[in-house]
C-alpha cells in the first residue's frame, strides 16, 4: 500500500501522475509495480492519468483493468476509460536476436579500439633501427655526388600492410589526435565552427521569462542554421573541386563519398534505439521503450534516406529526429544542378537560385495558410485537436524547408568569386549589416510572442527561414572578411574546432539520452522551464510529441497555495501565509499560471499567524500585484510545522532564543505584538544545530523565531 501512488493536490492544474514509489514495490518478492494509464475524457479533450500500483505478481494486466472497470461501473462513472492495453506491469527487457547482435557488434568495435590502439602505441615505442646505407650499385649507376645523403631514407621506411592500416583507423590515440587538431587552412571559414557548436549549448537556464523564452520555444531555427552551413560548404567546397579538376564536378563519386561518410554511424545509432535502449533503465513509464519502434517496420526508409515523407506521420518515423538528414541529403543530390552552372555562368546562375527559393516561400505560405497553422510551432504541437500536424505538411518537407539551404549556397559563390573578394566596407556600411542581420534574426525568433492571424502567420511560417538565412549570410560573410569584430574572435576560436566535429555523433544521440533519463525517472518532476529548454533546444518535432504523449503527465508536479499578498513593503512583497507548513529560505514562488516572481526572503509572526517576504526578481514591480492575489510554491520546498515547535528539535535543547521581546517593532507590516523570549527561535532545527528546540535560522530579536523574528519585526 505505501509504494502504491496517492491522490494529490493539484488536480485541475495538471498533478496527473501519481506514481508511487517504484523502488520499494520492486523490492517487495511477491509483488510488482504496474502503471495504470486512465483515459479521462471532457467535453472535448482527452488527458491521462497515471496511477502507480503495487500488486501481487499473480495479478496480471487484464486483471488489474478488469477490478478498475468494474469499480467505476460501479459508481457510474464513464468519463474514465481504462483497458488491458492501457495497463502497463514492470518486467525486464528480452533479449532478442537484435540485442545479442547489437551487443555482440558493440564488443567488436571496442575490440578493435583496442587493439588498433595497442597496436599503434607499440608502433610508436623508441626503437633502434640499422643505418642502411646506399649499396656500391648506386655508386655505378653514377647517382652519387655530393648532394647526395649518407643514408638512404627509403631503405629505412617500413612498409605498413593494409590490414594494419585498417586496425590503426580504431586507434583512439590516432583519432584524438586527429580530433583535437586546431590547425586549418587560411582559407577555411572558421566562424563555422563556432556557429555549429553553439547551436547546442542553450544559455540563460535561470529564470527565463516569457519573451525570452521565446528564444527556446523558437530553438527550431537551429535547423535552419545547419541546412544554411550545408549549402554553404557544398557550394564553397564543390566550386573549389571543378577549379581542381578542369571544371569538371565528379558528381557520382560525391555521392557515394557522402553516403559511405554518414551510413555506419547512423544505422549504428538505429541499431542501439531500437535494440539496446529497453534494457539501458527501469522505472515507473519506462514500458514507453519496452512497447518497441518504428525502426523494426521502417528501418530501410532510413537507409534510403526517404524518411521525411515515407511514413506520412513523424511520429511514426523511425528515429523522427533524423528527418533532418533525409532532407539534407535530398538537398545534397540537387545540388549539383546548381554548383556546375554556378561554375560555368557565375552570376547569371544565381537566377535560378532566387527562382526556387521564390517557389519554396509560396509553397509554404499556400500550405500554411490551406491548414491555418499556427506561427508557433509549439502551439500548433500542443493543439491536438487540429485536423493536419504541421510537421507532416510543412516541417519536414525539403519544399519547405530548403530556402536557408539555397542563401548559403548562394554566399558560398560569394565567397568562392574573386570579384567580391576584393569587396570593401565602411564602418557605417559594415554597422548597417550588423544591425539589417541581427533584427532579421530577432524578428524569426521573437516574432511569435503575439498571436497572430491566419495571413500573418503565413507570411510568417513562409518567409522566417529565409530572414534566418539571409541574418547568418552577413554573419560569416562578415566574419570571413574581417569586419566581425568581436563576433568573428568568438565564433574562431580554436577551442570550437574539437566540438564541431562532434555535433554529428552528439545531433544523432541527444534524443536517446533525454528518453533514457526522463522515462527512467523514478518520481515526478516539475515542468520546467530547464526541462523544456533540454526538449525543445535539442528536440525536434518527434521528440516533442513523445515528450506531450508519454512524460507530460507525469513531469508535471502541482503547486500549493503558500499564500496571499498583504501589502508592498522597500520593494518587497508582505503576503499572509496559509498553509500549515513553513517554506525554505529563497525557495522561489510561483502565480497561478505558474510563473516564477521572485523568491522567499523571510518567514515571521507568531506561529497562529505567520507572514512572509517575496524578494522579487529584477524585473518585477511590487505594485503590480493586487490585494489578496494569491502565491504558490513547489511543495518540496515546505517543511512540516512541527520541526519549528518547542521540543522538537533534533536534540530537544531548551530553545534559548536570543530575542528579548519588547512592543512594537520594525517589521515589514507585520502586527504588532510581544515576542516573549524567543518563542521557538533557537539556534537548532532548519539549519541541523543541535542547541534548541527546532528554529527557523532565529539568532535575532523577533518573537515567532523565523530567522529572528523577520529581522526584529515582532518584538
Amino acid at each position: 500500500i505505501d509504494a502504491t501512488g496517492k491522490l494529490g493536490a493539484g488536480i485541475l492544474v495538471g498533478n496527473l501522475a501519481w506514481l508511487g514509489s517504484f523502488d520499494e514495490c520492486q523490492q517487495v518478492k511477491s509483488a510488482h509495480y504496474c502503471t495504470v494509464a486512465a483515459a479521462i475524457t471532457t467535453a472535448n479533450r482527452t488527458t491521462f492519468l497515471r496511477w502507480g500500483v503495487c500488486l501481487p505478481k499473480d495479478c496480471k494486466e487484464n486483471d488489474i483493468a478488469y477490478a478498475i472497470t468494474t469499480l467505476l461501473d460501479i459508481f457510474h462513472i464513464k468519463t474514465i476509460k481504462v483497458s488491458a492495453s492501457t495497463v502497463y506491469c514492470a518486467h525486464p527487457s528480452p533479449y532478442t536476436f537484435g540485442s545479442i547482435f547489437t551487443i555482440a557488434l558493440c564488443g567488436i568495435l571496442l575490440s578493435l579500439v583496442v587493439i588498433g590502439t595497442s597496436l599503434e602505441l607499440w608502433q610508436l615505442r623508441p626503437k633502434e633501427r640499422p643505418l642502411l646505407i646506399y649499396e656500391d650499385a648506386n655508386i655505378s649507376k653514377g647517382i652519387l655526388n655530393e648532394d647526395t645523403p649518407l643514408l638512404n631514407p627509403a631503405a629505412n621506411e617500413v612498409e605498413t600492410h593494409l590490414a594494419v592500416e585498417c586496425l590503426l583507423a580504431f586507434s583512439a590515440w590516432k583519432n584524438s589526435i586527429a580530433l583535437f587538431d586546431t590547425k586549418g587552412s587560411p582559407k577555411n571559414v572558421t566562424c563555422l565552427n563556432g556557429m555549429r557548436t553553439l547551436k547546442n549549448v542553450v544559455i540563460g537556464l535561470e529564470q527565463l521569462k516569457i519573451f525570452s523564452f521565446q528564444a527556446v520555444s523558437n530553438a527550431f531555427f537551429c535547423v535552419d542554421s545547419f541546412f544554411f552551413m550545408s549549402g554553404f560548404l557544398v557550394s564553397l567546397l564543390g566550386l573549389r573541386e571543378m577549379d581542381k579538376r578542369h571544371g569538371k564536378y565528379p558528381v557520382v563519386v560525391s555521392y557515394v563519398h557522402r553516403f559511405l561518410r554518414l551510413i555506419p554511424a547512423y544505422m549504428f545509432v538505429i541499431l542501439v534505439w531500437t535494440n539496446l535502449v529497453p534494457h539501458m533503465s527501469a522505472g515507473p513509464i519506462w514500458y514507453a521503450n519496452q512497447q518497441g519502434n518504428t525502426c523494426t517496420r521502417y528501418w530501410w526508409t532510413n537507409l534510403l534516406f526517404i524518411n521525411n515523407f515515407w511514413p506520412t506521420q513523424l511520429a511514426k518515423e523511425c528515429a523522427g529526429w533524423s528527418w533532418y538528414l533525409a532532407t539534407d541529403m535530398q538537398f545534397f543530390l540537387l545540388s549539383p544542378a546548381i554548383i556546375i552552372p554556378l561554375h560555368r555562368y557565375r552570376r547569371k546562375a544565381i537566377i535560378p537560385v532566387v527562382v526556387l527559393i521564390a517557389i519554396s516561400v509560396g509553397v509554404t505560405a499556400a500550405l500554411s495558410a490551406v491548414h491555418n497553422f499556427d506561427a508557433s510551432f509549439i502551439a500548433n504541437t500542443l493543439n491536438l485537436g487540429h485536423a493536419k500536424d504541421r510537421a507532416d505538411i510543412i516541417y519536414t518537407k525539403p519544399y519547405c524547408r530548403i530556402q536557408p539551404y539555397l542563401v548559403g549556397m548562394i554566399l558560398g559563390y560569394l565567397i568562392y568569386e574573386k570579384n567580391f573578394q576584393n569587396v570593401k566596407f565602411s564602418k557605417t556600411m559594415n554597422t548597417i549589416g550588423w544591425i539589417v542581420a541581427i533584427a532579421l534574426g530577432l524578428a524569426c525568433v521573437y516574432g511569435v510572442k503575439n498571436p497572430l492571424n491566419r495571413f500573418w502567420s503565413a507570411t510568417y511560417i513562409a518567409t522566417s527561414r529565409l530572414g534566418w538565412g539571409l541574418a547568418l549570410s552577413w554573419v560569416v560573410y562578415a566574419c570571413h572578411y574581417g569586419y566581425g569584430g568581436l563576433v568573428n574572435t568568438i565564433l574562431s576560436w580554436k577551442f570550437w574546432t574539437p566540438l564541431s566535429r562532434l555535433t554529428f555523433t552528439a545531433y544523432l544521440l541527444h534524443p536517446i539520452v533525454l528518453q533514457i533519463f526522463f522515462t527512467g525517472y523514478k518520481s515526478s518532476l516539475y515542468f520546467s522551464t530547464e526541462l523544456i529548454v533540454a526538449f525543445v533546444t535539442n528536440g525536434t518535432g518527434k521528440l516533442i510529441k513523445k515528450s506531450n504523449k508519454n512524460l507530460r503527465s507525469c513531469c508535471e508536479n502541482a503547486f500549493a497555495e503558500l499564500g496571499y499578498f498583504v501589502h508592498p513593503c522597500e520593494g518587497d512583497l508582505v503576503c499572509k501565509c496559509t498553509s500549515d507548513k513553513i517554506p525554505f529560505f529563497n525557495a522561489p514562488i510561483y502565480l497561478e499560471s505558474k510563473s516564477q516572481i521572485g523568491k522567499i526572503d523571510d518567514v515571521f509572526g507568531p506561529m497562529n499567524e505567520r507572514y512572509f517576504t517575496v524578494k522579487l526578481s529584477p524585473d518585477m514591480g511590487a505594485s503590480s500585484f493586487n490585494s489578496s492575489q494569491k502565491f504558490f510554491i513547489d511543495p518540496a520546498k515546505l517543511l512540516p510545522l512541527a520541526r519549528f515547535l518547542p521540543g522538537q528539535g533534533t536534540s530537544g535543547g531548551r530553545g534559548r532564543g536570543r530575542g528579548r521581546g519588547g512592543p512594537g517593532g520594525r517589521g515589514r507590516g507585520a502586527p504588532r505584538g510581544r515576542g516573549g523570549r524567543g518563542g521557538f527561535g533557537s539556534r537548532g532545527g532548519f539549519r541541523g544545530g543541535n542547541r534548541g528546540g527546532g528554529g527557523f535560522r532565529g539568532r535575532g530579536r523577533g518573537g515567532g523565531g523565523f530567522r529572528g523574528g523577520f529581522r526584529g519585526g515582532i518584538r
